[in-house]
Formats: structure tokens, C-alpha cells, sequence
């Protein structure tokens, strides 16, 4: 699988789009303009040298009035479907399918030589309240050459881990943090940059109640996104199920924020975010 990653932002191309809008415009003035100018034969660095105000302030993340927005749609020419749902989230009228968190990586974790680009999971609870199965397909980027597997850890071991596609599994094993491992091993080392598909199913079997609560912890930043399914049997339906982040991945973390969400008719609750960093999120429900 090629290395590129389509979902990346390239800000150098956005600011030269943007820059050249503004000067069409008769919008660039002073510094700007003769900036500009001066770069106007090298496309590579027309947009480093424009420090307009509220270019800066947007591409960099910090701020972004509604004036800028109705800018930015006219500047790369956004579908009018897809402008309103802009101009919606900016209103606080629509969900922003984005989550960034301020969740600190601990020492030693992520040192895999991996980053998870795209997740889309499946956590299906059986007539009884318990989970019964999760699948899950998960695409990683590889950070240096030669890494050779994924490390799985979970806070149990009643389970069976199956590895559908994309290598072989090593057996279930305790750590010495008290975790449980699995080793997803790739057919062959990647090479720095290369992506890599796998896909697994989890069966329980707890012994007693777990928490009513599938959530997913993110160090770094899943940049492809995240899909999230939970089903519920129609013969134990939840009484209310909201879509909640925590502050921390301790358990026992209180909630930064949630929503309620309603049951598809197919006893499911569904999200998907195109990008996810540093932070807990996921499903809490009440029988």
C-alpha cells in the first residue's frame, strides 16, 4: 500500500490557495501585498510569506470567525451541502465530527514504531447485557523500517482473539502492567511511511458484569478517523445511551462532556469522526 496518505492537510497549499484569493480580491495590503508579489513567481513560497491575519489565526488552528469561514468556503470552492454544515457546526446547530483532547502519552507507551491512521469497530452486546463479540479493521502507519507486528493489549482475558486479515497472532499473554498482549504479526517487516490493513474479532466471555461502557483511548492523533458501531440485542435494550469523553483513561475518570443518542432500528448506536486525538472517547449506556 502506497505511503501517502490522501487525509493529510497540506497548510503550504491551503495558505498559497488562500493567499492568491486575497490578492484577486484586492484584500492584500501593505506588507502582505508586497509579500505577495515578491513570491508570485514561486508557488512554493507565495503562501510561507503571507502573514494575513486571519490566515494565520485559521490555518493554525487558534480562531475562526464566521466572515473567514464564508472566506475559506469561497476560496476552495466548497459544495453548497457541505458549506451549510460548515456554517451549522460553526453555529453549534451540528455535531463537528472532530475530537481533539489534551490525554498525555504515559512513559513507554507507543514505542511499537506504529501509528493508527483509520479505525472502523463493531461492539455487539448479546441478549444477556454482555459484550459479546468486537471486529474491528484498523490501518497503521509504520514509523520506522523493519517493524514486524502490532501489539494488542487488553484489561482482560476472557477472551479469544482472532486475527482475520492481515498476519498471524501470537497467544495471549500477561504483561507485568497486569494487561493481557497479543501480537498481530505482519507477513513481512514495513519500511518507513507504509501502511498496513489487519482486521480481528474479539468473543467474550466474562464471568461477571463489566462496566456499561465501550470507549476507546488515543494517544497521538488518527488523522484517517474513527467509525464506532455498538448493537444491542432486542431482547436487552438500554434504557438511555449517550456519546461521551472522558477527562482521563482511568476508569474511574469523570466525563468532560456528553450527548444522548438515540437507537438506530436496528438497536444501534453509531459515530463516526474524522479525526480523533488525544483524548477518550466512546459509548456509556444504563440498563
Amino acid at each position: 500500500m502506497a505511503a501517502n496518505d490522501p487525509s493529510e492537510f497540506n497548510q503550504e497549499a491551503a495558505g498559497a490557495a488562500w493567499a492568491r484569493y486575497l490578492y484577486d480580491n484586492d484584500q492584500l495590503t501593505g506588507t502582505d501585498l508586497v509579500r505577495y508579489k515578491a513570491g508570485a513567481s514561486n508557488r512554493r513560497t507565495r503562501g510561507k510569506r503571507i502573514k494575513h491575519h486571519a490566515m494565520s489565526r485559521a490555518l493554525s488552528g487558534k480562531s475562526l470567525s464566521l466572515a473567514t469561514l464564508k472566506e475559506l468556503i469561497d476560496v476552495f470552492e466548497i459544495k453548497r451541502i457541505d458549506a451549510q454544515r460548515l456554517e451549522n457546526i460553526w453555529h453549534g446547530k451540528e455535531y463537528a465530527p472532530v475530537v481533539e483532547g489534551t490525554l498525555v502519552q504515559p512513559p513507554g507507551f507507543g514505542e511499537s514504531g506504529l501509528e493508527t491512521v483509520y479505525i472502523q469497530e463493531e461492539h455487539v452486546l448479546g441478549p444477556d447485557g454482555l459484550p459479546l463479540r468486537h471486529e474491528t479493521r484498523q490501518t497503521v502507519r509504520s514509523l520506522r523500517d523493519g517493524v514486524d507486528h502490532f501489539p494488542h493489549r487488553f484489561d482482560t482475558d476472557e477472551l479469544e482473539v482472532t486475527l482475520l486479515k492481515g498476519g498471524t497472532q501470537s497467544e495471549l499473554v500477561q504483561c507485568e502492567s497486569g494487561l493481557w498482549l497479543v501480537k498481530y504479526v505482519f507477513y513481512e517487516p514495513l519500511k518507513l511511511g507504509i501502511l498496513q490493513d489487519f482486521r480481528y474479532q474479539l468473543d467474550f466471555h466474562y464471568s461477571e458484569p463489566p462496566p456499561t461502557v465501550y470507549n476507546r483511548t488515543i494517544y497521538g492523533h488518527y488523522s484517517g478517523g474513527w467509525h464506532l458501531d455498538v448493537t444491542f440485542d432486542e431482547n436487552r435494550l438500554p434504557n438511555k445511551v449517550w456519546w461521551a469523553e472522558w477527562e482521563t483513561a482511568d476508569p474511574h475518570s469523570p466525563i468532560k462532556h456528553e450527548e444522548p443518542v438515540a437507537l438506530d432500528p436496528d438497536h444501534s448506536v453509531h459515530r463516526h469522526l474524522v479525526s480523533i486525538s488525544s483524548a477518550v472517547a466512546g459509548f456509556r449506556w444504563v440498563w
